[in-house]
């Protein structure tokens, strides 16, 4: 009779270890997407960040040139356009070096990286800064990528 049953539970302890590595391999890839999906958003906010520091950064320069330039109200007015590399040290030539600087360190810190300024009414002195990136990486709908991925940061300050 013993015998008998020694017959029956053989394999058992088989079947339970198969549904234990199983159920791990389940939990496991769980933790996997987890990780995935923190270093997705921690990168999207790394970006984030560097966008931000790179638009209080043109405000502090604006404001560093406040007192050398002309027509300050439209000096630094500009679009997503590139700028290009000064050839005089005036106050325009520093104004186009802070732009081209400026414009230089967000192709460099941002993937597709650009800004623009912009000063809606003269006299004002309250001006707008937008940062564009792509961010595709944080993007979690494949299908998506490359229509919603651009971000936008934008500053207003008053100069």
């Amino acid at each position: 009779m013993t015998m008998n049953m020694r017959n029956k539970s053989k394999g058992f302890t088989l079947l339970e270890v198969l549904i234990t590595v199983v159920i791990l391999a389940i939990g496991l890839l769980g933790i996997a997407s987890l990780q995935l999906n923190a270093l997705r958003f921690n990168h999207s906010a790394y970006l984030r960040t560097q966008a931000s520091l790179l638009a209080y950064d043109m405000a502090d320069r604006m404001r560093a040139n406040r007192g050398g330039s002309v027509n300050y109200a439209t000096d630094y007015n500009v679009t997503y356009s590139s700028a290009s590399c000064p050839t005089s040290c005036d106050a325009n030539g520093i104004r186009d070096m802070d732009l081209y600087e400026w414009k230089q360190a967000l192709s460099q810190r941002l993937p597709s990286g650009n800004g623009k300024i912009e000063m809606p009414s003269a006299g004002n002195y309250i001006y707008t800064i937008t940062i564009r990136w792509n961010d595709s990486r944080a993007e979690t709908d494949s299908s998506n990528i490359g229509n919603a991925s651009i971000q936008t940061f934008t500053y207003k300050t008053e100069i």
